[in-house]
C-alpha cells in the first residue's frame, strides 16, 4: 500500500526430493533405476519380499529457503499472511515508532511496523531499510524494531546478505 503503485517480491525454492544415505545402495543392492523413486519417497522391495523402509535409506531434504521482499508500503496487517514462514523478510522501516502519524500519512511503515510483520509472519530473521534521513544513527531504530522482533538487523547499502535458516549475525 503506497501512493503510487508498488510491488513486493517473495521467492521460495521448490521442496527438494530426500537425501539418499548413499552406503545403503550397496548394503540392499538397490539398482540404479530406482533411485529417483526412494528419493521422492518410495519404500524399496527386496527380491525376497522385506520391505525397506523410505525413512531408513533417506534423509530429509534441506528446509526450503524463502525471501521477501517488502519497501514502500504502510502498514497492513493481511501482508504477513503473504510473507509467512519467510526465512529472510526485508521491510521497509522509514520511520521510529513514535512518527506512527506521518507514516500513515506518507504511505510509509515504522520500526514496529516492520517487526509486528516479522512476528506475526513467523519470519526467520528481519531486515530492515528505506530509513528516513532525518536518522543519522540506525541503531536505535533496529533497537526498536527488537523490542518486538529479535532476530532484526538493519540493511546496509552494498553489503551481500546470506538466505539461511541458521542463526548469522547480519
Amino acid at each position: 500500500m503506497h501512493r503510487v503503485p508498488s510491488f513486493g517480491f517473495l521467492f521460495r525454492e521448490k521442496q527438494k526430493d530426500r537425501n539418499i544415505i548413499k552406503e545403503k545402495l550397496f548394503e540392499f543392492g538397490i539398482p540404479v533405476e530406482r533411485i529417483q523413486s526412494i528419493k521422492k519417497g518410495a519404500d524399496f522391495n527386496m527380491a525376497d519380499g522385506t520391505v525397506i523402509r523410505n525413512e531408513d535409506l533417506t534423509l530429509p531434504p534441506d528446509e526450503q529457503l524463502s525471501y521477501a521482499y517488502c519497501s514502500d508500503t504502510k502498514y497492513f496487517p493481511r501482508l504477513a499472511s503473504f510473507v509467512k514462514d519467510v526465512t529472510l523478510l526485508y521491510h521497509e522501516a522509514t520511520f521510529d515508532k513514535d512518527k506512527v502519524d506521518l507514516a500513515a500519512v506518507t504511505f510509509h511503515s515504522t520500526t514496529h511496523d516492520a517487526a509486528k510483520t516479522a512476528l506475526n509472519s513467523g519470519a526467520n530473521t528481519l531486515l530492515i531499510g528505506h530509513f528516513s534521513s532525518r536518522y543519522r544513527k540506525i541503531d536505535p531504530l533496529v533497537d526498536e524494531a527488537r523490542s518486538i522482533f529479535p532476530r532484526t538487523f538493519a540493511a546496509i547499502d552494498g553489503k551481500s546478505y546470506e538466505i539461511t535458516n541458521k542463526t548469522i549475525d547480519y
